[in-house]
Order: C-alpha cells, then sequence, then structure tokens
C-alpha cells in the first residue's frame, strides 16, 4: 500500500497549505467528506457532518491567523486499502501571531477514497505528540 500512503501524505501536504490560506470552506470542501466524524479532544461531543465542524474550524482558522503554519507528518502505520485507509498523524500548528505558542496535536484519520478523491470521513484528535 505504498502508493495509497503517498497519496496521503500529498493530500496532508495540501491540507497544510489550504490551512495557511485560512478559508474553512475550501478546507471542507477539499479534504472532509459531508458525513464526517469528529471528536476532540475537550469538546462536549461529537460533532457530525462537515457542517457542524465549519463554525468550530472557522474559530480555529481565525485564532491562527492568515500564514499559519499546519504541517502533518503521517506515522508509518497505516491501515489501508485501496478504497478505506486510517492512520495516526502528528501535527504541529504554528500560528501566523508573533506571540503565539507552537501547537501539537495527535490525531487519528480515516480516509475513504470515492469519486472526489480521498476525503477525511473521521477524525479525532488530542493535544499533544505521537
Amino acid at each position: 500500500m505504498e502508493a495509497v500512503t503517498n497519496e496521503l501524505k500529498v493530500f496532508l501536504k495540501d491540507l497544510g497549505e489550504a490551512t495557511a490560506r485560512v478559508d474553512a470552506d475550501e478546507i471542507l470542501s477539499r479534504f472532509y467528506d459531508d458525513d464526517v466524524l469528529i471528536v476532540g479532544e475537550g469538546s462536549p461531543g461529537a460533532l457530525r457532518g462537515a457542517e457542524a465542524f465549519r463554525s468550530v474550524l472557522s474559530g480555529y482558522l481565525a485564532e491562527w491567523g492568515a500564514g499559519v503554519s499546519m504541517v502533518f507528518r503521517l506515522d508509518k502505520h497505516v491501515v489501508a486499502s485501496e478504497t478505506v485507509a486510517s492512520a495516526y498523524v502528528d501535527a504541529t500548528c504554528q500560528p501566523a501571531r508573533p506571540d503565539a505558542e507552537t501547537g501539537r496535536y495527535r490525531v487519528h484519520m480515516v480516509w475513504q477514497r470515492g469519486p472526489k478523491g480521498w476525503r477525511i470521513v473521521q477524525e479525532m484528535f488530542a493535544v499533544g505528540s505521537l
């Protein structure tokens, strides 16, 4: 599944670049399935669907600012087929504000390949590194 792993690395690079543009519409339409399930550390409950995630994502993007550096590193343990993949991702976020601290997140992502390519269908994140 080396080809799938390489495709996911490109996906994550593109997601990082899109994050720097702080455009929630672009991020949701290019990278997330409409029916995505997202669970985040400290959240009162799961978010179901891209529209439910929109305001949360927009809040993060506003806080981080245009030009934020978000780097995703795919863990070497990827479980994948041609249409479904699951892996842990190390995410490092350097907000654009000069006084902001670097954030580190452990993210578990599940992707599904469909007519639009790979899309995140499940995501769970917590503060810290792998």
